[in-house]
């Protein structure tokens, strides 16, 4: 599927007016009912989390058209933004479906690794430390009309289920976790105790698609043999379940919709209930603000050694500051290789530079916090190191005043090679702690990977992530920016245990960032995340262009020094004037209804008369007084007039 020639910005904001999600916006009849109706406290009870503003507003879009319009919602489409909370936005599809008769559910993705990830946030409770906190339903456990509900992971749907009637149906819900060729395989062959083309004819089955069929992903201009096959499978498969009774359901979800591919938009363009992408989600606050950091180094082993000392002091001055104010917090350095081999030699060497880290590599952290300052860029830098020479935080000492001695041992005290792991394709390391790095408990500090983790992994306290290609003519991958977007989700933490002057004048919700209308306070450090690299060839610029377009990052402010003449300066206007500022926002769509009402309401048009009358001779003579100055307003004539 080619791209559009002419898919420009504006042609697709356009046609995403049409789109499914904006003409349930629009409807009158819709914005009546979602004023005053609430999401059933089955849903939000059974939840172990609250469900933030735009997942309300996308399950309301999905209850309207279920219960106006079942037969357009039985095939639709999410496209929410890697972090958004998609799978959040399942579970609670799951409960209200099951207000609605619904007991079995099937869940497609497109990896085994994501199938055991999704299980386990869906139907385990606890785990072997005896907790999971990713878990997306009551850890006490799900209870709907006064009933406990069972949810379980099944092989296939239990024959008393399949048989019995909707309204016997036993309070449990099913669920079943599948690759797309492994559900292909599953309908194709038929093996006796296994889901079967007879399981989606003998009562309704809801299908939930994670990033399934990756159609939406265009990385090539043509397909492999086997990408070819996977589409026709997904497709063959799909298709013949959704069709096997009519009360199936086919709910795909996705954060990677490419509505500039005109056939992939007219495929959905009638089926996107919902939309929320990264330009929102950063818009709302709801992200970390991803930075570049990068050096000019010459050599290999120089830039190499200066990317780890740049993403090593950063990852502990963000843990120290945040247990100055309360908050646990052990921030990960994810470290991306070339290639497997490379990998483990990149593990090597980042052990080696920690062991041998001295005052001397500081220094170039100090020669770039200074051109940092002169150009007037992000204040990390300048806050890191005033931060630590800060005696009242317990590092700098009369002798040795800057603090860095006491810092550089407490890095190598966390990043210890027992405190790092490697996880690739070849070498999975710990895959139960990659899952835990979350918990304040957590010792982890540094990953090591190729591609493994660029999808599917779920972790906030990513901060840094180190690209180490150094090549010149390396270039911006899609994983990358899969990558990034996954570690610029926002760190919850609670303002209320900060200590800082800024108290009571920040947002106090966790999941927002609280520092954007104070960029100078020490806090966005725990609000931002930073991409070190070697700036080579257009990388940087690539690197820029792709992070907007997706909405990670904003649109910067540009300066310019404007000089103004003398005279201007000393006017009223400048003086003592005020400048009023707007914003532009986007009108939605005019309606018929706003239509007939500014174009074919009827005007009542009533006769006016105007009265006139001569001026006495009392009244023209204070008018000439007035004129003189001879009169003031206090007068009695004034008074009584």
């Amino acid at each position: 599927m080619a791209r559009r020639p002419n898919a420009s910005a504006k042609t697709i904001n356009k046609e995403l007016e049409e789109a499914l999600f904006n003409q349930i916006a629009q409807n009158q009849a819709y914005k009546e009912w979602a004023k005053t109706y609430k999401i059933p406290h089955e849903i939000t009870d059974n939840l172990s989390r609250n469900l933030r503003d735009y997942q309300l507003e996308a399950l309301k879009h999905f209850i309207f058209l279920f219960e106006n319009k079942m037969e357009q919602a039985r095939h639709l489409l999410f496209n929410m933004a890697t972090g958004t909370g998609k799978t959040v936005m399942l579970a609670a599809i799951v409960l209200y479906l099951y207000l609605k008769n619904y007991r079995n559910f099937v869940f497609l993705v497109h990896s085994v690794n994501i199938v055991q990830q999704t299980e386990s946030i869906l139907t385990k409770p606890r785990d072997e430390s005896g907790e999971n906190p990713k878990y997306l339903f009551n850890p006490k456990g799900v209870k709907i009309l006064g009933q406990s509900v069972k949810i379980q992971a099944s092989k296939f749907f239990l024959s008393h289920v399949k048989q019995a009637a909707v309204h016997n149906l036993p309070p449990v819900i099913n669920l079943m976790f599948f690759t797309t060729q492994g559900l292909y395989n599953a309908l194709r062959e038929g093996r006796e105790n296994s889901l079967s083309a007879e399981d989606f004819e003998r009562s309704p089955v809801v299908i939930l698609a994670d990033e399934a069929h990756r159609l939406n992903v265009e990385t090539r201009k043509k397909k492999t043999k086997t990408e070819e096959r996977e589409i026709k499978n997904w497709e063959s498969a799909v298709q013949s379940a959704l069709e096997g009774n009519a009360g199936n359901l086919l709910l795909e979800f996705t954060a990677t919709l490419d509505s500039s591919n005109k056939n992939i938009f007219e495929k959905y363009k009638n089926k996107l209930v919902y939309r929320y992408d990264f330009n929102r989600f950063n818009a709302e606050k709801y992200s970390k603000l991803v930075k570049p950091l990068y050096n000019e180094m010459t050599q290999a082993t120089d830039q190499k050694r200066h990317l780890i000392v740049n993403a090593l002091a950063l990852s502990q001055y963000r843990k120290l500051l945040a247990a100055s104010r309360g908050i646990a917090l052990n921030p990960i350095i994810l470290v991306k290789s070339v290639n497997i081999k490379q990998s483990q030699q990149d593990r090597d060497f980042f052990d080696q530079v920690v062991r041998s880290l001295s005052l001397e590599d500081f220094e170039s952290l100090k020669a770039l916090r200074d051109k940092m300052r002169r150009e007037k860029g992000d204040p990390i830098l300048s806050q890191m190191f005033s931060w630590l020479e800060d005696t009242r935080n317990g590092l700098a000492t009369t002798k040795e005043p800057s603090g860095l001695s006491q810092f550089i041992l407490s890095i190598r005290q966390d990043f210890t090679p027992e405190d790092t792991l490697i996880y690739n394709a070849q070498r999975k390391e710990s895959p139960d702690l990659l899952k835990k790095l979350d918990d304040p408990r957590n010792h982890i500090r540094a990953v090591f990977a190729v591609h493994a983790l660029n999808e599917g992994w779920d972790v906030l306290s990513l901060f840094d992530i180190i690209h180490f290609d150094i090549s010149e003519t390396k270039k911006v991958t899609l994983q990358d920016i899969q990558l990034i977007g996954r570690g610029a989700r926002l760190f919850p933490y609670d303002v209320s245990k900060e200590v800082s002057g800024l108290f009571g004048h920040v947002d106090t919700d966790p999941y927002r960032r609280k520092y954007d209308r104070f960029p100078n306070d020490r806090g966005t450090a725990l609000e931002s995340m930073f991409y070190h690299f070697v700036k080579t060839g257009n990388f940087l610029k690539e690197l820029q262009t792709q992070l907007l377009g997706e909405g990670i990052i904003n649109r910067g402010a540009v300066k310019r020094t404007l000089q103004l003449k003398e005279s201007f300066l000393k006017s009223k206007t400048y003086q003592k004037g005020f400048v009023l500022v707007n914003k532009l926002e986007v009108r939605p769509k005019t309606t018929s209804e706003e239509i007939k009402t500014v174009f074919f309401k009827k005007l009542e048009v009533r006769p006016f008369e105007l009265h006139t009358h001569n001026l006495t001779e009392k009244v023209k003579k204070s008018e000439k007084m007035m004129q003189q100055g001879t009169i003031r307003l206090t007068d009695p004539f004034f008074q009584s007039h």
